[in-house]
């Protein structure tokens, strides 16, 4: 009896394993005859290093806002996706450095985008030479920033380029020939000073005076009171725009009608609002196509900052906005060593400032105007294009 009831159950046994056996079998052989699944490529990470606290804080932000607006520009044409990491480079070089080691730590990212200062850029330089990763900076005019290694480029033009077009124009074409010059003590304010001093003094001006201030400075009484002089034909000053407002004023309240000739910080907003009425009369260097509303791609880019941010781009907007593109145009190489390859070799990019390439050195080659505020109006007087580098 046991004998026949075994046979049954064993044949149940085999029964049971030949189906369980065709039911997880045909799945897989399923899933080997179908085509393999796409996997999407990570997200390339770019960091972003400006200044979001301290004097600087206001051209920070905006610099992230247009870099921001351009990632999700880039994500939305279906390129390869951009992720944003920001940190706050405080404009101090120490601080800097930190937030430049958080960002690139563990490979988190190859490729950043800053700083607006020469003293940042010039702290991390070489930290980023010898890790491979790619630096963009919006700003970073000094001299200096040229020779910070192969892996630096930065979209601001070079601070003795644009000071010796000012020295030019005010020595050829307006025939001064004595000047005071006032610079900040960074490096931005010292490449400027040095630069306008030669190219001035070569066309035959004379310095009369050359005198400095700390960054942050919010009184000029003595600065003042030695421009006060009535042997001067013009007062050039390299200043960052809160200070160079600051000063502008004091010495428009003072008295001191000298003429002044400064830099593209009187582009800036900040400048703008705290000198008001006092910058009538000043001239100027900034960036050709800064801005050019004729342009389809600064039309462009102006309707869209307005509607994102309900407010008007300033220069520091426009030279953050065309740096986070040309980089963008790079990022799906990946390998730091063939972004840096990418970027030097941009031959045809014209974006919100007009028309720009690198040269051999990471700078940007970009004509300079020099403009004259007149009623709260920027008008273009003259143009000066990149010269060779024979005069440095």
């Amino acid at each position: 009896m046991r004998k026949r009831l075994v046979v049954p159950a064993i044949a149940v046994v085999v029964l049971a394993l030949v189906l369980a056996w065709a039911v997880f079998r045909t799945p897989a052989r399923r899933q080997a005859n179908q085509p393999p699944v796409a996997t999407e490529r990570p997200a390339v990470n770019v960091g972003v290093l400006q200044p979001l606290s301290g004097s600087l804080a206001a051209g920070g932000q905006r610099a992230v806002e247009a870099i921001r607006m351009a990632a999700d520009e880039h994500n939305a044409r279906g390129a390869e996706k951009i992720e944003v990491i920001v940190e706050d480079s405080q404009g101090d070089p120490a601080e800097g450095l930190k937030a430049f080691h958080r960002l690139t730590s563990g490979g988190r990212t190859r490729m950043v985008l800053g700083d607006l200062t020469s003293s940042v850029t010039l702290a991390i330089a070489p930290t980023a030479e010898k890790a491979r990763v790619v630096v963009v900076a919006p700003g970073a005019s000094a001299p200096a920033v040229r020779n910070a290694g192969e892996y630096i480029f930065r979209n601001w033009v070079a601070d003795d380029f644009d000071a010796t077009a000012a020295a030019l124009f005010a020595r050829n074409a307006k025939q001064w020939k004595r000047a005071a010059v006032l610079f900040i003590r960074n490096d931005y304010g010292a490449g400027a000073e040095a630069a306008f001093v030669r190219a001035f003094t070569s066309a035959g001006g004379s310095v009369a005076l050359r005198d400095s201030f700390a960054p942050n400075e919010t009184q000029f009484r003595s600065l003042i009171t030695k421009v006060s002089r009535p042997d001067l034909d013009v007062i050039y000053i390299a200043a960052q725009p809160r200070e160079l407002a600051q000063l502008l004023r004091q010495l428009r309240a003072r008295g001191v009608r000298t003429t002044v000739l400064t830099n593209a910080s009187a582009e800036e907003r900040d400048f703008q609002t705290i000198a008001a009425s006092a910058a009538d009369g000043i001239y100027y260097t900034a960036p050709v196509g800064a801005p050019a509303p004729a342009e389809p791609a600064f039309k462009q880019f102006t309707e869209n900052y307005r509607r994102r941010y309900n407010l008007d781009p300033d220069i520091v907007s426009m030279h953050a906005y065309d740096a986070a593109q040309m980089l963008f145009r790079c990022t799906s190489q990946r390998a730091p060593d063939e972004v840096r390859k990418c970027l030097n070799g941009l031959s045809e990019f014209k974006g919100v400032l007009g028309p720009a390439r690198f040269d051999d050195h990471g700078d940007v080659l970009r004509p300079v105007a020099i403009k004259e505020r007149r009623a709260g109006q920027a008008l273009t007087i003259a143009t000066f294009e990149p010269m060779s580098r024979s005069w440095i």
